[in-house]
């Protein structure tokens, strides 16, 4: 059986996103999946959850390896489960996407019921942009499993990191299977608040210009994030201190990043204990969950003091 030399995290990063997923309410029973990439030599491999097992008695070994064989051009399967029906959508986009690690596919309802519409979600909101792009489309209708839904899928995914699936539900890829969860609960955020706003009437969508803008600021955040999981040192300013990059070159501080994020850190503590139902992500209660998430915002705080002086002397904020 052929092995990899991150198999073993890989499987562990599967089974924390599969847990996650359902807890978070994105399946119902055992429908959707999730996978994480674990190849090495440019050989694409990747670990999926197998077809009709409960989440949260699934172990790291039920997992599916499945990887391209040069010799017979062929995807080969090993595990002692059938793979998940969808493992061909998830072969393809690993394919066409190198950089991505982790994907997750789910039948979570607000967004499903935009699917079942075939309507995608346009920017009324910025948070839109976490899609890579100004909307979040929606991959034509084929039938689950087969490649013509996962030709649909790359197509959607073309500039885009995730995408409804007509009458089906939604796809969401990240840096790895955390990112990709993360992404997806997004998306059903998204299209909770879009369906309300629908009922009250016509829905105004930011510009082209405004999104743009917003685009820029999302790429300087992944660029600084991608660098340090690949374990290289943030970009500095000349006098050593973190900075984020916009897409027209410009450079914001990370002390600038780390107000805003004080300014709001108990309503964000809040709002991710509620959403996480007791932090069962991470096996904490939820105040103790708080609590850390505080002492982070007060220990990056202290790490990266204010620079301007003089604009705290002016009461700036």
């Amino acid at each position: 059986m052929m092995s990899f030399d991150n198999e073993a995290r890989a499987r562990e990063s599967v089974i924390r996103a599969a847990r996650g997923m359902a807890r978070a309410g994105l399946v119902v029973n055992k429908a959707g999946n999730v996978s994480a990439r674990c190849e090495e030599g440019g050989r694409t491999a990747f670990l999926i959850t197998p077809s009709g097992m409960d989440y949260e008695s699934l172990r790291p070994a039920d997992l599916s390896l499945i990887y391209w064989d040069d010799g017979t051009n062929k995807w080969v399967h090993s595990g002692p489960h059938k793979p998940s029906s969808e493992w061909l959508m998830h072969a393809e986009i690993y394919r066409a996407h190198p950089g991505w690690g982790g994907v997750v596919h789910t039948h979570s309802p607000r967004a499903t019921v935009l699917a079942c519409r075939q309507t995608p979600i346009p920017a009324f909101h910025y948070m839109v942009a976490a899609s890579g792009g100004k909307d979040i489309p929606c991959a034509k209708y084929a039938l689950f499993g087969t490649p013509e839904l996962a030709r649909n899928v790359l197509e959607a995914l073309k500039e885009r990191r995730c995408c409804l699936l007509a009458h089906h539900g939604v796809v969401a890829a990240g840096s790895d299977a955390s990112q990709a969860l993360s992404l997806a609960v997004e998306v059903e955020n998204l299209a909770s608040m879009y369906i309300e706003l629908l009922a009250l009437g016509p829905v105004e969508v930011l510009t082209e210009g405004q999104m743009h803008e917003v685009l820029g600021k999302f790429k300087a955040y992944e660029d600084n994030s991608r660098r340090l999981s690949r374990g290289e040192p943030a970009l500095t300013r000349p006098d050593g201190m973190p900075l984020w990059r916009y897409a027209d070159g410009r450079n914001i501080s990370c002390t600038e990043k780390v107000k805003v994020l004080d300014e709001n850190f108990r309503e964000i503590g809040r709002l991710m204990a509620d959403a996480l139902d007791d932090a069962v992500l991470i096996g904490c209660p939820s105040e103790q969950y708080r609590r850390a998430l505080e002492n982070l915002a007060a220990g990056l705080k202290s790490r990266y003091p204010d620079q301007n002086p003089a604009e705290n002397s002016q009461g700036g904020s």
